[in-house]
């Protein structure tokens, strides 16, 4: 077995510590508020894998914005190179913006 770069688990929470150590703190960041006219649209170029939303299923590993409502119709994204990385579609968008790719 390849010797691991990691020393232990403390080295690991360590480093982890130095690196979190040097990120700017929430009130060393100035926000800066965006013009509109910096938004610009863009077409998407790829496709997207989705499936349908079950009623009652299990959404805590999936990203639903807080203005969505869960409801039949409703579909499930997925990132296609990170597939734990999934998020809720509400119907209307869905219906609005999608269609099948083949």
């Amino acid at each position: 077995m390849p010797k691991s770069k990691w020393n232990s688990t403390a080295e690991k929470q360590s480093r982890a510590v130095n690196a979190a150590a040097c990120l700017p703190s929430p009130s060393q960041v100035k926000r800066r508020e965006i013009p509109m006219n910096e938004w610009k649209k863009y077409r998407k170029t790829a496709t997207q894998e989705m499936r349908p939303y079950v009623a009652g299923e299990d959404v805590t590993s999936i990203s639903v914005n807080t203005e969505d409502t869960l409801e039949p119709g409703g579909m499930i994204a997925r990132n296609a190179k990170n597939p734990k990385d999934q998020w809720y579609v509400s119907k209307k968008f869905f219906e609005d913006n999608y269609e099948p790719a083949w």
